[in-house]
């Protein structure tokens, strides 16, 4: 669930940066004035956590998911919002 709320709260920050209530990050991030590659690795990792069972949807296939891999979403997503907030800040 960890993954699935740090994915979750850089799509909301977005949504409040660029006053996009109601927005899906794959669509709000293009509205973002920031360098491409960095849009690329978030829609990336949004891509990453989508795909995987029990992540961001149900499935059937466990996950052999660890805390690593949770803190690093966590911390990644905590990077990003930073990030976004010094860029997209009015």
């Amino acid at each position: 669930n960890c993954i699935k709320e740090a994915t979750n709260s850089i799509e909301s920050a977005l949504q409040i940066l660029l006053e996009q209530p109601c927005e899906s990050l794959g669509k709000v991030i293009k509205l973002a004035d920031i360098d491409n590659d960095i849009k690329k690795i978030i829609s990336q990792m949004y891509g990453l956590v989508s795909n995987k069972d029990f992540v961001r949807h149900g499935g059937t296939i466990e996950q052999d998911i660890k805390k690593e891999d949770a803190e690093y979403f966590l911390n990644f997503s905590a990077i990003s919002i930073q990030y976004l907030k010094s860029r997209i800040s009015k």
